[in-house]
């Protein structure tokens, strides 16, 4: 019996099959071996690393739902996580003037001070981690990657 497929349909070709299941398999594997060197140094885990980041590179206080764009982070982590973060005298929830309801979030001198020393850290296990590929490699890796967000 031969199925007809309508032309809106997607076939999941074999390439594309274990593109994915490559992905969900290397992608938790490299971050725990990150992850693992931060708490080896006593650093928070990468999900903190991450939202110091976020919130350092938007280089002004940002809601907490516009982090999701930056975050390497599914988003029920985030708001434990942040909460974490205040509860550590990393970040401020300031009032959002547009929204009473809503707050903003911002680092602290000390959270930005844990944000660099961890980068220190975070660098060399990134660096290490993906040193299996050359940086050619690398740079038509995020371009596909990027190319499916």
């Amino acid at each position: 019996m031969q199925i007809q497929r309508n032309d809106a349909e997607k076939v999941l070709e074999e390439n594309a099959h274990q593109a994915w299941i490559a992905l969900q398999r290397v992608a938790p594997l490299l971050q725990e071996r990150v992850d693992l060197e931060l708490k080896r140094a006593g650093f928070p885990d990468l999900a903190a690393y991450s939202i110091l980041w976020a919130i350092d590179r938007a280089g002004a206080p940002i809601r907490p739902r516009d982090l999701g764009v930056l975050l390497f982070l599914p988003r029920y982590k985030v708001s434990r996580q942040i909460d974490r973060l205040v509860d550590d005298g990393q970040v401020i929830k300031l009032k959002c003037p547009e929204d009473a309801r809503g707050h903003l979030l911002e680092l602290t001198a000390s959270g930005r001070k844990l944000r660099k020393a961890m980068w220190d850290v975070y660098r060399p296990a990134i660096a290490n981690v993906m040193s299996g590929i050359t940086e050619s490699e690398a740079a038509v890796l995020a371009k596909v990657l990027n190319r499916l967000a």
